[in-house]
């Protein structure tokens, strides 16, 4: 049975239960603008720790298609936001670290729960300041292309990796010949990407192809999520987040 979830969600996941966590929010791959906030303003929503889902409530004006988030909160922690329920709408929350101020965007559709989530440490306290705007969110076409494309890529590595490690459906033969076929694409990929990305995908696609690489690791171990990080956080950031399309488990 195959089941699908957001690389960037997963990583932000691992993040704040204390493990592997990828650098933070700065959306400075992707080269979006921020929208320009023309409809309201609304007074600062503040907390302490983590609000779960869905989060406390954000009354979201019927003219507004997007939304910019100043995020405050200090201490190094990892933190993420999501705007209504980011699984249903197939958008992306987006991750930061707690070191002052962080600009978030996202798209506003019909479907736009009214709800901000906000998942931090405990204790951490946190202020977050809206600006609706009737601008569309700019998406970046290209970017869309290559993080559709570095999906099914991924896709593929991590399903070598669970289903040698993890299920013992195959053995190594079978496991490198999965990578191997999947190292072939990521380097189409970073040969023909269009979108800033391309250097990202370069240096994984080395890594992928290396003949040193341990059995069952092409993607799991800190070193290539490290290169995996801000792959999935410029995807995030355009709100075309890299789906991860699972072979194995529920």
């Amino acid at each position: 049975m195959r089941s699908s979830v957001s690389l960037f969600v997963a990583a932000v996941a691992l993040g704040l239960s204390g493990c592997a966590t990828d650098d933070a929010g700065s959306g400075e791959l992707s080269g979006l603008p921020e929208p320009e906030p023309s409809v309201a303003v609304d007074d600062a929503i503040s907390g302490v720790g983590p609000t779960g889902f869905p989060g406390v409530d954000l009354p979201i004006p019927a003219e507004a298609r997007s939304v910019a988030v100043t995020f405050e909160c200090d201490g190094g922690e990892p933190f993420s936001l999501e705007l209504g329920d980011s699984m249903m709408l197939g958008q992306a929350p987006l991750s930061g670290t707690c070191d002052g101020e962080s600009e978030l965007t996202w798209p506003i559709t019909a479907k736009t729960g009214p709800t901000l989530g906000v998942f931090v440490a405990d204790g951490v306290a946190w202020v977050a300041t809206t600006e609706f705007s009737t601008d569309e969110f700019v998406v970046d076409a290209a970017l869309t292309s290559d993080c559709t494309r570095f999906s099914d890529v991924y896709s593929a590595l991590l399903n070598a990796d669970t289903g040698y490690t993890q299920y013992n459906a195959f053995d190594e033969t079978e496991w490198a010949l999965r990578v191997d076929a999947a190292s072939a694409e990521l380097e189409d990929l970073a040969n023909t990407a269009e979108s800033s990305l391309r250097e990202e995908f370069a240096r994984m696609s080395r890594a992928v192809s290396d003949p040193t690489r341990a059995v069952g690791s092409a993607v799991t171990t800190a070193a290539a999520q490290e290169l995996t990080g801000p792959i999935g956080e410029a995807c995030a950031v355009n709100q075309t987040p890299v789906i991860i399309q699972s072979e194995f488990g529920g």
